[in-house]
């Protein structure tokens, strides 16, 4: 099976959906990202709130291992970071 990637921007989600990225809810109504696509011949597909999937190839850059697997654990909505790497500070803001 050869690669694929395809990139859909939704602009309101018809249901409450879970971010591959973050972990978090996407709420019914607000704008999400689906991505499908084949990664080592298995085929995958997820969505993220817009601000996760930007955050994406910048994990990537930041960690030198494109063509790997992306991580397992929930990251930061949005950033590059472990979401247990956070400081509660910046939870309560």
């Amino acid at each position: 099976m050869s690669d694929f990637w395809n990139e859909t921007q939704v602009k309101r989600t018809r249901r409450n959906r879970r971010c591959g990225w973050c972990d978090t809810l996407i709420l019914k109504g607000d704008p999400s990202t689906v991505v499908a696509g084949v990664f080592e011949g298995d085929f995958f597909k997820n969505r993220y709130h817009p601000e996760c999937a930007a955050a994406i190839p910048l994990w990537y850059t930041a960690n030198k291992c494109w063509g790997e697997e992306m991580p397992c654990e929930p990251m930061e909505r949005g950033g590059i970071r472990w979401a247990d790497e956070i400081p509660e500070t910046e939870l309560t803001k």
